[in-house]
């Protein structure tokens, strides 16, 4: 296993719960998005790899199995409806925009959403 190595002005990383948009999660290393397909960016950040999620959790059709207590409620009501789909090195598609997933001054500049990613504009 590897560890994340420090110098003296970094801190330690942010574990992967905490990440509530899938662009800083994937941006983690170590970490991925279980993402609801179609739901415009909605998901969990768990820990994983390229072939999934890591240490007994799960995001699969059926079975999404966070192992953080505080999303295991969040987890439960929506199991019935998710069709989910793990996400390592890029974000499914989502409207940054509409979803308030950007990072545009809201009073000064407008956001312009593409396919892949968005803009800001003044």
């Amino acid at each position: 296993e590897c560890h994340y190595l420090r110098e003296r002005r970094d801190t330690c990383p942010v574990p992967c719960r905490a990440h509530t948009f899938c662009g800083d999660c994937v941006a983690t290393a170590g970490c991925g998005w279980c993402s609801k397909q179609g739901a415009n960016g909605e998901g969990f950040c768990m820990e994983g790899g390229i072939s999934g999620p890591t240490h007994g959790a799960a995001c699969r059709p059926g079975n999404i199995t966070l192992l953080v207590p505080e999303l295991l409620d969040f987890a439960d009501r929506r199991q019935q409806r998710w069709h989910p789909k793990w996400a390592y090195e890029s974000c499914p598609p989502e409207n940054e925009c509409k979803n308030q997933h950007h990072t545009c001054h809201n009073q000064t500049q407008s956001c312009k959403d593409y396919e892949s990613g968005f803009s800001c504009e003044c």
